[in-house]
């Protein structure tokens, strides 16, 4: 189980939203969850039911049959920017 801090959970709740739709009325919810310690977070957004963060990776991914191409361009830019803000958080 991966815990992160207040402004680490906060940062990447942000991009969420921005890259991967999450809806900005989750984030008070994810931030409990991710100081409080979890092994993934469903934040759902324009990745489905299944969109997932994963705080031991940094990373987000959806249910197989739920991806889409456009989902997955999403995944890869999330991805993308939460591996440039782990190196800087």
């Amino acid at each position: 189980m991966t815990t992160l801090t207040y402004n680490q959970a906060m940062a990447i709740f942000t991009v969420l939203v921005k890259e991967a739709g999450a809806h900005e009325s989750g984030r008070e919810d994810f931030v409990f969850h991710a100081i409080s310690g979890t092994t993934e977070y469903r934040f759902q957004g324009a990745l489905g039911f299944g969109g997932k963060f994963r705080p031991e990776t940094w990373r987000v991914d959806c249910y197989p049959e739920d991806n889409t191409p456009e989902r997955e361009r999403m995944i890869k830019a999330t991805n993308a920017a939460l591996g440039l803000l782990r190196v800087t958080h």
